[in-house]
């Protein structure tokens, strides 16, 4: 399998997030994906992030990124900022928060688990998707 990063938006501020919901969450998606090593970065290190995309860091989220296979962002907010950065090519998961209303229907939550599976699996050993990334962040620079 290549090497999988997922990326998520900034830390949780409650300490509830490591007891129970967010990264409990999203330990058992990756359990389910089969992904025992993945790496995993937030666009922003803050919990007081305002969520503006000119205070991401954006040479450590692109040098994080650019080292792996395969992107998984959680939620479509870090998915448009990817998006902005020039990454195209990734697959969105909800976002694992107790917040997100989508991870109380466990249908929707198994069939997006299936697709990034499938998406994981189809991009596994391939590249190629790194060959077209760096063509559009280069013409887009």
């Amino acid at each position: 399998m290549g090497k999988v990063i997922i990326v998520g938006m900034n830390p949780s501020k409650s300490r509830a997030v490591y007891s129970g919901s967010t990264l409990a969450r999203l330990r058992k998606w990756t359990t389910e994906l089969e992904l025992m090593n993945f790496t995993f970065i937030n666009l922003s290190h803050d919990p007081d992030w305002n969520r503006k995309f000119d205070t991401i860091n954006k040479t450590f989220v692109c040098t994080s990124i650019e080292e792996c296979d395969i992107i998984i962002t959680l939620g479509k907010m870090v998915s448009d900022y990817l998006n902005r950065l020039g990454y195209k090519e990734h697959f969105v998961l909800p976002h694992p928060s107790p917040l997100n209303r989508q991870i109380n229907d466990d249908k929707f939550i198994s069939m997006k688990l299936s697709e990034c599976r499938r998406y994981i699996n189809e991009n596994s050993n391939s590249n190629s998707w790194k060959n077209r990334q760096a063509d559009h962040i280069q013409k887009s620079a």
